[in-house]
């Protein structure tokens, strides 16, 4: 073990499950030791907490509609998680890759309620350009072993100078 480890170590903290499953892959210019300064990354990926489902995103008083308690905090949250991880920004057409945890409840969850959340995210701090069809052209999601929330963004070649 190195001094780091040690002093890691002797200080009581441990890591928990969260650390090692929120733990970004490294981007294959990290593997291969770094590209020019222009490189693109074949992939990004970045973890997330367990955004609310999109029934508990907004609420309303009956004039206007608003932002919930529940939502504005999972915002401020993944915000700081998505600032520590500094990904870097994706530009013109993606590819989406959306892993959420797997329940550990008998009842019936939709995975469908977590995607709006977690790409109005990546627009909000410009990750992505945008999730309309211009900039998402694949997406997928599905239920992984992890905690929380992970994204995968592939970003699609352009073909003869013109995106995806």
């Amino acid at each position: 073990m190195n001094d780091t480890t040690n002093q890691f170590q002797e200080s009581g903290a441990s890591h928990s499950a969260a650390d090692t499953a929120a733990a970004p892959r490294k981007l294959p210019s990290e593997v291969r030791g770094g590209q020019a300064p222009f490189h693109v990354a074949d992939e990004v990926v970045i973890c997330l907490p367990m955004p609310p489902t999109a029934n508990n995103l907004f609420a309303s008083n009956g004039r206007m509609r608003y932002r919930t308690s529940e939502y504005n905090a999972w915002i401020k949250e993944a915000g700081w998680r998505l600032a520590a991880q500094r990904p870097p920004q994706v530009i013109g057409k993606v590819s989406l890759l959306i892993e959420v945890e797997e329940p550990i409840t008998a009842r019936e969850m939709d995975l469908m309620n977590r995607e709006k959340a977690t790409t109005d995210l990546l627009v909000k701090h410009r990750i992505i350009q945008g999730d309309s069809n211009r900039y998402v052209r694949k997406f997928a999601m599905e239920w992984a072993p992890i905690e929380g929330v992970r994204v995968t963004i592939h970003p699609l070649p352009s073909v003869n100078g013109v995106e995806g």
